[in-house]
């Protein structure tokens, strides 16, 4: 069976949206979080993210991760240190030197799912209102999803 995957980005520090969300998807197995995160150590322990530094974090976190999920290699980073609101070049570069079928990032608050070179690069988003986004992904699909007040 596949483990189902929350991806996260730019919580910045809204913990109540997070738990909603948690609550409405209590069957995701890794909960990944592309950084500016804002949140205290134990918060981020005891929702058990795993989360990448982003450009407003105070916590030592890593810069970025590369991890194997469901035999799919994942490469999570912010995205500032590539640039992505300009364009996702250095990202896609990151990625094909890395293997990567799978990458998450965020910083620029939109949310972005699409394939370049057989990668899948997804956005999540922010849980910055008025619009808070978050992708799931399971089996190979993810859906874009909105938290509704």
């Amino acid at each position: 069976m596949l483990d189902k995957i929350l991806l996260l980005s730019d919580i910045h520090g809204n913990y109540n949206s997070l738990v909603r969300i948690l609550c409405k998807h209590s069957d995701v197995r890794f909960i990944l979080v592309a950084g500016d995160v804002l949140l205290n150590k134990k918060q981020i322990d005891e929702l058990k993210l795993i989360c990448v530094k982003g450009n407003s974090d105070y916590l030592d976190l890593p810069k970025e991760l590369s991890l194997d999920i469901n035999n799919q290699k994942i490469f999570l980073t912010h995205g500032h240190l590539y640039d992505v609101k300009y364009s996702l070049n250095k990202l896609i570069n990151k990625a094909q030197t890395l293997d990567a079928k799978i990458v998450v990032f965020g910083h620029t608050h939109r949310p972005y799912i699409n394939k370049h070179n057989d990668i899948l690069f997804l956005n999540p988003g922010t849980l910055r209102p008025p619009k808070q986004t978050y992708i799931i992904y399971e089996r190979d699909q993810a859906k874009l999803y909105e938290l509704s007040n």
